[in-house]
Parts: structure tokens; C-alpha cells; sequence
């Protein structure tokens, strides 16, 4: 589904075996150990359906930097500056789905994660120097650019909408603002106040320069839903993608950015989220930016029970 990684080469079947099960743990993705025409064995991770996940993935695995594990406690060190060190940060989360820190240490700065499978991850590290990421045919993805992700539970979308944790749809119309535009649009800049947030949510409005726009609701069941997202994504176009909970009457929006595996399933469905999950389950209301994941995946982490529902977008 959408990307995998050939890690290679290996002279030990046993050794290949190691990294296969550790990449099980770590990523909790599928994983194998296949024999090359060279007597050699690589190891294939299999089932990412982000690229952004792959190219972690990636430079994790070829990451070669000192780390210890004591417990469930990774440190990785060390890092020349705090970019770098935030870099390896981004990774390691994006990879393994955990939470990482960057702090000072003599001579630079480290990392550090807790998870059970730090050991794994810190066996890892480095371990497979030559890999590549290879694309499944059935795929496409509009290009991410300027500011495109928020988190509806940042204070800097709450203080736009007057303190509400309800902005789902109110950031996926400023992430297709940024993504039509050449402008990085902002809550507090440009989105900001009762022209754009009421007492109904969302008024509709986009932010001022802006040339793109957002249509209402448009019902549909979740194989028009797969059908369209596809093809507006062929013809260029981001679609916002509608889930609903009977249970509670709550709906939750999406902003879809790509597919693979043609478009088969919410798994094959690429989503920009609003609502980041922290790896211990409750919600991250910390992190700036939403997160870019599953549609499968964000009907989970948001409870939802139906797709419902699309709201096509474009430029005037």
C-alpha cells in the first residue's frame, strides 16, 4: 500500500532476521527478510501508506548516531545543533509513532523517547545505511506547501475562534487556503475573528487574497466518497473528506491530499487531520500542526462510525 523500503545488504540471513523483527516492533508495519540475486538478504517494510512515513523511516534506519536504551528510555546523541537535533526528533516520531524530546548535553544536543519498543528502535538506528523507498503504482499526491496543517486544539487556532476546540472544518479551509495559494495563511493573521467563526462554527468565508474556496456538504456513501477522492485528485484538485458519530452527533472533517493502491479503502486514502492523537492515546493539543495520515486511521483516532459526506474545493 502506497511506498516500501528495501534495506540491503545483509551477509547473514540471521542478521537481516534481527533488523526484520525489530522493524516489526518499532514502525508496526509488516515486514520480511528476501534473498538477493547476490547471495546477500535485504529486509522489505511494506504497508506505508505516507510518504512522508517512508522517507522517516528511511533516514532513521540510516541514521548512524550513538544512542543508549535503560528500560523503556531511548537517548540518541549527539547532535552538533538544535536543527539537526530537531530533525532526528521529527523522524523518530513520524517513524515509530512516538513522542521525542531535544535537550542539551555536553558538546551538543540529544534526543530522548519512551516506548516499549525503544530497544528495538535503538537497534535501528543506523543499522541499515543503504535502504531505498520504492512507490507502489496506484499512487498520487498533491504537493504539501506553505503553512498546510494545524491543530484544531493549538492555541493558536483556539485563540482565533474565540476558544473553541471544535475547528475542524475552520482549519481544513485555511490548509486549502495555504495549499492553493502562494501565501502562508495564518489563524491569527488572517483567519481571525467573527468574519470567519460564529456561533454555528465555520462562516464560509476564506481569507482575504485567497482564490480558493470550499463548497458545502455534498451527502454521499463511502464508494462515491473513494471514486471522488480519486478523481479530483487526478485532476489536481484537494477534496475535504466528511465522517460523522450517530452516537454523539458529532462529524469530523479532513482534508484528502492523495491516494494509493488506486483508491480502494479509507487505508489507501491520504489525509491531512486536524486532531493529533499523542501515542498514549489522549488527545495533543502541544503540537502546531495536524498530521498526515489515513483516512482509515483518523475515522479511529476521531470515533467516528460513517462516512457521510465531501465538500469539493478549488480556485475561482
Amino acid at each position: 500500500m502506497g511506498y516500501n523500503i528495501l534495506c540491503y545488504s545483509f551477509s547473514q540471513k540471521s542478521d537481516a532476521d534481527s533488523v526484520t523483527n525489530d522493524c516489526r516492533a518499532a514502525f508496526g508495519l509488516p515486514a520480511q527478510t528476501a534473498a538477493r540475486s547476490d547471495g546477500k538478504y535485504q529486509v522489505e517494510v511494506t504497508g506505508i501508506s505516507a510518504e512522508s512515513r517512508a522517507y522517516a523511516i528511511s533516514a532513521v534506519m540510516s541514521q548512524a548516531k550513538y544512542n543508549t536504551v535503560s528500560g523503556s528510555t531511548l537517548l540518541s546523541y549527539t547532535y552538533s545543533t538544535q536543527n539537526d537535533a530537531n530533525l532526528w526528533k521529527n523522524n523518530l516520531q513520524t517513524a515509530c509513532g512516538v513522542t521525542a524530546t531535544v535537550s542539551a548535553k555536553s558538546g551538543g544536543y540529544q534526543i530522548s523517547l519512551s516506548s516499549s519498543n525503544a530497544a528495538a528502535i535503538g537497534r535501528l538506528l543506523g543499522k541499515a545505511l543503504y535502504n531505498e523507498v520504492k512507490k507502489e503504482a496506484g499512487s498520487k499526491k498533491l504537493p504539501l506547501r506553505n503553512n498546510y496543517s494545524w491543530n484544531q486544539y493549538h492555541t493558536a487556532v483556539t485563540s482565533a475562534i474565540n476558544g473553541s476546540t471544535k475547528g475542524c472544518l475552520y482549519c481544513c479551509a485555511l490548509s486549502i487556503a495555504n495549499l492553493y495559494g502562494s501565501k502562508a495563511y495564518t489563524p491569527q493573521e488572517d483567519m481571525n475573528g467573527d468574519l470567519y467563526w460564529d456561533a454555528g462554527g465555520w462562516t464560509g468565508r476564506m481569507p482575504v487574497g485567497s482564490k480558493a474556496f470550499v463548497n458545502g456538504d455534498t451527502n454521499c456513501n463511502l464508494s462515491t466518497i473513494l471514486s471522488s477522492v480519486k478523481s479530483e485528485i487526478d485532476a489536481g484538485r484537494y477534496v475535504i473528506v466528511k465522517m460523522y458519530d450517530t452516537r454523539t452527533g458529532y462529524d469530523h472533517y479532513v482534508v484528502a491530499y492523495g491516494y494509493t493502491n488506486n483508491a480502494a479503502s479509507p487505508n489507501d486514502i491520504l489525509v491531512i487531520d486536524s486532531y493529533v492523537k499523542s501515542s498514549n492515546g489522549t488527545t495533543n493539543s502541544t503540537q502546531k500542526e495536524g498530521c498526515l495520515i489515513s483516512l482509515a486511521q483518523s475515522y479511529k483516532n476521531n470515533n467516528k462510525n460513517q462516512y457521510v459526506g465531501l465538500r469539493y474545493t478549488g480556485t475561482k
